[in-house]
């Protein structure tokens, strides 16, 4: 009797832990804790010139920092690396911002570019990883060949690491110039968290 009793507690706390996001979005989270891995799946964002949306993240859990990841899917091939695609993303807690990230998706391999070597991202400048033709090339930790360019590809993710917790947050992304050579694209944001 007391081990149904302790099973009928255990599995209670198991579905009270997935519940409780209010937010936007599709929030899902698996495993046992403290080993659960959770993610979030925004609505997608209008890929047009001056777009700001802002997501309520109410109730999303985490380990105390997620991987931001956006993802812009074009209709056709888009040679990403030489655009100069600014995104903003903002993200704040209890009113307080605690994240701001501001710059061209570009900025990072534009760097590598100039240095003529492979180097990580600094901490103001957008992971993004560039196709390249080789795969042993985007087999690395950081595609990036100084004499070759990217190739053009549909889709094109970036992330970045961001403090989060359980507070009233909110996630904010402004697009204010979409530029040229992309058209029809759409703009996927996901937010996910590990215990490692």
């Amino acid at each position: 009797m007391n081990l149904r009793i302790s099973l009928a507690v255990l599995a209670t706390l198991f579905f009270l832990s997935a519940c409780g996001y209010e937010g936007d979005g599709e929030f899902a989270a698996d495993g046992v804790w403290p080993f659960r891995y959770y993610e979030l799946s925004l609505p997608d964002v209008p890929f047009e010139q001056n777009t700001e949306t802002t997501f309520n993240l109410s109730g999303y859990k985490s380990h105390g920092r997620s991987l931001l990841r956006i993802t812009f899917t074009a209709k056709n091939p888009v040679e990403f690396h030489k655009l100069h695609l600014p995104v903003s993303i903002t993200m704040s807690t209890n009113g307080d911002e605690v994240f701001v990230r501001d710059g061209s998706l570009n900025q990072h391999f534009l760097r590598m570019r100039s240095e003529g070597a492979t180097s990580w991202p600094a901490d103001d400048e957008w992971d993004c990883r560039f196709p390249y033709a080789d795969s042993r090339i985007n087999s690395q930790a950081v595609p990036f060949d100084s004499e070759n360019d990217p190739t053009p590809t549909t889709q094109l993710t970036c992330s970045h690491f961001v403090p989060t917790d359980q507070s009233e947050s909110r996630l904010r992304i402004s697009i204010p110039d979409i530029g040229a050579g992309i058209e029809e694209a759409v703009v996927k944001v996901k937010l996910s968290s590990s215990w490692k």
